[in-house]
């Protein structure tokens, strides 16, 4: 994934670059990291990790059936 990660920073970078300068390239891939730092924290505000305890502390009625079922 980091791999990844670099080969497309490196592509838009490029392209950027291509079409303006090296700086603007540069600033083109920090903005956009950025802006998918903030949607990821917004993202993580939202999960409820009380919820998600009771889910995986609690079967659900299929499981139940099937541990049944053994």
């Amino acid at each position: 994934s980091r791999l990844v990660g670099s080969v497309l920073g490196g592509v838009v970078r490029d392209l950027v670059a291509g079409l303006s300068d090296a700086l603007t390239g540069y600033l083109a891939v920090f903005g956009i990291e950025a802006g998918l730092l903030l949607a990821a924290t917004l993202l993580l505000s939202r999960i409820d990790v009380a919820a998600f305890r009771r889910q995986a502390q609690e079967p659900e009625f299929l499981e139940k059936v099937a541990i049944a079922a053994e």
